[in-house]
């Protein structure tokens, strides 16, 4: 009675700590679940976000775009106005010269009048008085004959030479008619050039007016569609947060209860371990006690009975499948173990080729590209982060990514306060500057790619030593498998 009690008791506790177990698994499904999804509609929206950045950046670059082509438009109606003042100051100043040549003009022509109208009374009264004048008795001829004609010819030279001068004021008088008409034409024609100038500039102001203020609309529907964008973002960066934050909780108990069913698990092998010898050992004492028994009840002339030891003897036999299928299980969950271990760092060994073709390309549009081209975050931004996946190599060769990626944060900082910096104060520095930067980036690169093909080859040594290792390891397990174990189960 006692040994059946003692039989019957662990049955309980086995059935307990079962019904845990799968209540843990359960629960461990569900909030691998509930994870999985979150992870997937941070992703999702994430994604969007990404989109939507991009879609608005493209906006901004258009933005950029107009307001650099409006820029240069403006400036070139700006020359184009400019050059029109310049014409239109030129024609001013010829203006105002051929005005004040006008005048100068004019005042001559007054001063000319004035003289004319005070020859012409002069000349009038020298008439005048030569027709007042009596008529003188002639003189004999044998005394003087040529006096007459001397004295006619005495009084024509002031009619002359009053005659000459009134034709050449007269002469002049046309000239200035002349010049005064000419002045009137070249005036009608700096008013119509004015006038048109005056337009073609009033047109202009027009039209640049009214691009101005296209160009403002759409500046103001931009900024609020950006501002309404980045709004939006910000809602959807707090809800990614949150989602983060909720992530990472639930990162978190997963962590724990996975710690928690790992405890629970091993404590339940240990119990099962425990129940196991217990049971075997109850068992075998029941199979002794019936042996024992059987023998002690039989007759001397019993022949038919059953052997002595038989139900030890079925019962070692039971023991032995038992373990046989037991093995066979181990083995292969051993073996789809090993498959998984292989998988992993299959996808972790592709994963490093894809993070060293990302860095070379990343180098090559550094040195093509230029300062101004983006290459696209380090190559530590795509590591794994989970320990248990990563051998030592792969974690020095990320704690490597890491400081070359604090490195080249120091190096983009540092340049931009070499480019805040006026070039009046650089002077003949800069040059040298610019060498010595990229001395260190070169330096920096050997030293990075010189540390990464030895730790990549350092890593397919010990690759290939382990696969050796694991081969030997499955021989020798299955050598102990085949050999002492069979030689221990009887």
């Amino acid at each position: 009675m006692q040994m059946t009690n003692s039989k019957t008791n662990p049955s309980p506790q086995l059935v307990l700590s079962e019904e845990q177990k799968l209540q843990i698994h359960k629960a461990l499904i569900d909030l691998q679940i509930e994870t999985n999804r979150l992870r997937e509609q941070y992703e999702t929206e994430s994604f969007e976000l990404k989109c939507e950045i991009l879609t608005l950046e493209s906006r901004v670059l258009e933005l950029e775009l107009t307001g650099e082509k409006a820029g240069h438009e403006q400036a070139g109606l700006a020359e184009q106005l400019k050059i029109l003042e310049g014409k239109r100051q030129e024609l001013s100043d010829a203006y105002i010269s051929l005005e004040n040549d006008y005048q100068t003009l004019a005042k001559q022509h007054e001063h000319e009048v004035l003289q004319r109208k005070e020859l012409n009374l002069e000349l009038f009264a020298t008439s005048k008085k030569k027709h007042s004048f009596p008529a003188q008795p002639e003189p004999s001829s044998s005394s003087q004959p040529s006096e007459p004609g001397v004295a006619d010819r005495t009084a024509a030279k002031p009619e002359r030479s009053l005659a000459q001068g009134l034709t050449h004021q007269k002469l002049k008088t046309e000239d200035v008619i002349a010049s005064e008409q000419e002045q009137k034409k070249m005036e009608k024609k700096l008013l119509a050039s004015q006038e048109y100038l005056q337009d073609e500039m009033e047109k202009m102001k027009l039209l640049q007016k009214i691009h101005q203020e296209k160009l403002e609309e759409r500046v103001a529907v931009l900024r609020k569609e950006l501002q309404d964008a980045k709004q939006e973002i910000r809602g959807t960066q707090h809800k990614m947060d949150e989602q983060a934050m909720a992530l990472s909780a639930s990162q978190k108990q997963l962590q724990e209860v996975e710690k928690e069913n790992s405890r629970l698990q091993q404590q339940l092998k240990m119990m099962n371990e425990e129940y196991r010898t217990r049971l075997l050992h109850y068992v075998k004492k029941m199979a002794s006690y019936m042996d024992s028994t059987t023998q002690g009840h039989q007759g001397p002339h019993q022949t038919d009975a059953a052997e002595p030891g038989a139900m030890k003897k079925l019962l070692d036999g039971m023991l032995n499948d038992m373990q046989a299928s037991n093995r066979s299980r181990e083995q292969q969950l051993a073996k789809v173990a090993r498959n998984y271990k292989k998988r992993m760092e299959s996808l972790m060994k592709s994963h490093e080729i894809l993070l060293n073709a990302y860095r070379v390309h990343r180098e090559q549009i550094k040195v093509r590209g230029g300062p101004n081209m983006e290459p696209g975050p380090p190559e530590v931004h795509f590591t794994i982060n989970k320990v248990d996946l990563q051998s030592n190599l792969t974690q020095e060769l990320n704690k490597l990514r890491e400081d070359k990626a604090q490195l080249e944060t120091q190096i983009q900082e540092l340049q931009a306060k070499n480019g805040s910096i006026k070039a009046t104060d650089l002077g003949a520095s800069l040059p040298q500057d610019e060498v010595v930067w990229a001395k260190i980036q070169k330096q920096l690169q050997e030293f990075t790619q010189n540390t990464q093909s030895k730790l990549e080859k350092e890593r397919s040594h010990l690759w290939s030593r382990a696969l050796v290792a694991e081969e030997q390891l499955s021989q020798l397990q299955e050598y102990v498998d085949k050999h002492l174990g069979s030689g221990a189960g009887p």
